[in-house]
């Protein structure tokens, strides 16, 4: 017998709707829940409530949330509206361009730009200094679905699609990787990129790719990842790498992944967390963005399909 090691926040604790679409915090340590049911969620300390009276009687289907650095709390719904949350309400921007596009991504840069990525579009939208403009993806990759964004040390923008595969776009310039050129697979659902360049890729189904200096090296559960679907991936800040799957959640070393991708150990060994550690169901929740995150105090929050969870990684080591 063990306590669990997972605080979840569901129904019983004030939550709206227990199918977590995102997480995000807040600079003032606040966090924002998002639910694809009834609406947006706000936790304080430990109490979390409907961010409005009308969330929690009102069906508000919220695909993504996200607090940025000024405190400002973004979000989008299954119609296809972006929102901005003020005075206990939700502002729809009514200069956004969505055209009902449905909003799988939020992302904002170290610039203070807000992106927006859509599904079926030809273009990522961009917010900055209250102006909205936007980047022309491609052409010659058609119409993109776009699940997540990162920033890279050098100042390029990631994005990460459903179907795709990944995009890099720095100095004006887009360069594509796929499965033709080393990614396991072409559904790109998580992103983690390192100081030295390094680019962890989380998808749907092939697992888990490292990308260093235009070199990939894919690892699956051939090799002892618990899942090959990897919807969000945390850094701890104590040498573990925290993904959320449709299996639960796991931790692994940084330094053995990084090990196993330079070909020196043919495998790698996950701990694997579940119900027993109380997690409320096995499936989290993932395609979104943001997909969880890491609070100021170091505690790691999932969305999950029964509950947003955290953890404290100082009580797992």
């Amino acid at each position: 017998l063990h306590p669990p090691l997972f605080t979840v926040y569901g129904l019983a604790q004030g939550l709206s709707w227990e199918w977590i679409t995102s997480v995000s915090e807040s600079p003032n340590g606040e966090l924002w829940v998002g639910t694809d049911g009834y609406g947006l969620n706000r936790l304080r300390g430990d109490v979390i409530r409907p961010a409005s009276e009308e969330a929690a009687i009102t069906p508000l289907h919220v695909m993504t949330a996200l607090a940025d650095r000024q405190g400002q709390v973004w979000l989008a719904t299954r119609q296809g509206s972006l929102y901005q949350w003020k005075d206990n309400g939700a502002a729809r921007l009514a200069d956004s361009p969505t055209n009902s596009s449905l909003v799988r991504s939020l992302f904002e840069d170290s610039q203070g730009t807000l992106w927006v990525g859509r599904f079926n579009t030809d273009r990522l939208l961009r917010l900055q200094n209250g102006t909205v403009g936007s980047l022309e993806l491609p052409k010659s990759a058609g119409l993109l679905d776009v699940r997540v964004m990162a920033e890279d040390a050098g100042g390029g923008l990631w994005i990460g699609t459903d179907g795709s595969g990944l995009f890099h776009w720095q100095e004006g310039q887009f360069t594509q990787f796929s499965r033709e050129t080393g990614l396991s697979s072409d559904l790109v659902w998580a992103l983690r990129p390192e100081a030295d360049g390094t680019l962890w890729i989380g998808t749907y189904g092939g697992g888990l790719t490292r990308l260093r200096n235009g070199h990939t090296a894919t690892c699956t559960t051939r090799h002892g990842l618990v899942d090959d679907v990897i919807c969000y991936i945390a850094d701890d800040g104590r040498g573990q790498y925290w993904l959320s799957s449709h299996q639960g959640i796991f931790r692994v070393s940084k330094n053995e992944l990084n090990q196993f991708a330079d070909g020196a150990i043919g495998s790698i060994h996950c701990v694997s967390y579940g119900k027993s550690d109380g997690l409320p169901t096995r499936e989290c929740k993932g395609g979104y963005q943001p997909a969880g995150c890491r609070g100021l105090d170091g505690r790691l929050w999932f969305p999950t399909l029964g509950g947003v969870a955290v953890i404290d990684p100082a009580d797992a080591s």
